[in-house]
């Protein structure tokens, strides 16, 4: 049998694709046919036509039938083995390994792309699902931070009925009632204020009482009628003026009044120990005052300042209204106060208070009052200079006295409640 082997070459390498090709042996191993075009198949070295190796060729003979694999000059191959023909022959067909897993590597790469595309959007879901779950958190604990400050501190918004809206209510509910104890401890430290104040002035000293009645009694011994007459007047003047509890308030216009009765008793003990006066504004006999505003001043005047210095003192007061200001300065010339004893009278800690005060209220409980009833801007400033003197200023606000009792004072002191 003849065969035309160039043309059995060409119709096998129809067959074939790129990155295949093909080797035919025969019964006894040795080699048929094979293509020379392909440049899987290694060859020869050193020769100038495309011949395949021996051990190549051997090796091929070797193979089972069936799939096999063999190294190329271009890699990995992948080998399948025919059985022999009629004339013994075995073909053996060649593809690149590579070729295999070509597909694969398309669709390993389609799903990494589909990985980083899914990661991409459970990362974005993971950041959405935070955003919605921690935002009303981070909320609710912003405005925790802020408790400290009462006054700014809204009810948060309540649109969920999950364990946050649960824990948002819970909060509001506790704001709630954390502004009604401030509220209600405020109102009570006031009225506790307001009561102790209250009783101090209730607190007539009874050595005063004693001692005016005694100079009453002395006077009406001397048949000094008249005096008698003026000093009994201006004590129950006082006495009327510190029991009346109708309001707390009154007109300057009426302190300055029991001012002047107080004084006229106090010049009637001690004669002329001291030399008192004053300037007041027309403007300041309308505006409100607290009741025994003046008088404890004054009174520290006679017996912090001139008593202690053993020669006659004066005291001035002068009253005025600027820019809606009421303000009165009360001016002596007696011992003065060192910075250890002034400090000490600021903030209420001084000794004893003598026993012919009038009342227990000091300069510190004055202060005090007005800061209560008119807001932490108002209240008492002292200078004092040793064996020179002191000046107490008392500055509140320009209010209008109302004459039914419930004074625009009252008013401005629950608006600072």
């Amino acid at each position: 049998m003849e065969l035309n082997l160039e043309k059995l070459t060409a119709k096998l390498a129809e067959l074939t694709q790129q990155n295949q090709t093909f080797v035919l042996l025969s019964d006894k191993n040795e080699l048929v046919l094979y293509d020379k075009n392909t440049e899987l198949l290694p060859s020869k070295k050193h020769s100038y036509l495309t011949e395949l190796p021996e051990q190549f060729v051997s090796y091929l003979g070797e193979l089972p039938i069936g799939k096999g694999q063999a190294d190329g000059p271009k890699g990995r191959l992948a080998v399948m083995k025919s059985g022999q023909n009629r004339l013994g022959w075995s073909l053996i067909f060649f593809i690149k390994e590579s070729y295999f897993y070509q597909n694969i590597a398309t669709l390993y790469s389609n799903y990494q792309n589909v990985a980083v595309v899914m990661l991409a959007v459970l990362l974005l879901a993971a950041f959405a699902m935070s955003r919605l779950m921690t935002h009303p958190i981070r909320m609710l604990a912003t405005r925790m931070d802020r408790v400290r400050d009462m006054a700014v501190v809204p009810s948060l918004p309540v649109r969920r009925d999950d364990e946050i809206g649960r824990l948002t209510r819970s909060f509001n509910a506790m704001m709630e009632r954390i502004r009604d104890l401030l509220v209600e401890t405020k109102t009570m430290e006031a009225r506790k204020k307001e009561l102790e104040l209250k009783m101090l002035q209730s607190q007539i000293a009874p050595h005063f009482l004693y001692n005016t009645l005694a100079c009453i009694g002395s006077l009406a011994r001397q048949h000094r009628s008249d005096e008698v007459k003026e000093t009994i007047r201006a004590l129950v003047g006082v006495l009327k003026f510190s029991f009346d509890k109708t309001t707390e308030f009154v007109s300057a216009e009426e302190e300055l009044e029991g001012l002047q009765q107080y004084l006229k008793i106090q010049q009637t003990r001690y004669g002329d120990t001291f030399a008192f006066s004053s300037r007041i504004e027309p403007a300041v006999n309308s505006c409100a005052i607290l009741k025994l505003t003046l008088q404890p001043i004054v009174e520290n005047a006679i017996f912090h300042g001139i008593a202690p210095s053993g020669r006659r003192g004066r005291i001035t007061l002068r009253g005025e209204v600027r820019r809606g200001l009421l303000r009165f300065v009360i001016r002596d010339n007696g011992v003065g106060m060192d910075r250890e004893r002034l400090s000490q009278v600021l903030q209420g800690g001084a000794s004893a208070m003598p026993k012919e005060r009038f009342t227990g209220i000091g300069l510190h409980n004055v202060h005090e009052r007005i800061r209560l009833h008119f807001g932490e801007e108002y209240g008492v400033k002292v200078r004092s200079v040793k064996n020179a003197g002191t000046v107490v200023v008392i500055e509140l606000p320009a209010i209008a006295h109302d004459r039914s009792g419930a004074d625009r004072g009252e008013e401005r002191m629950h608006s600072h409640a």
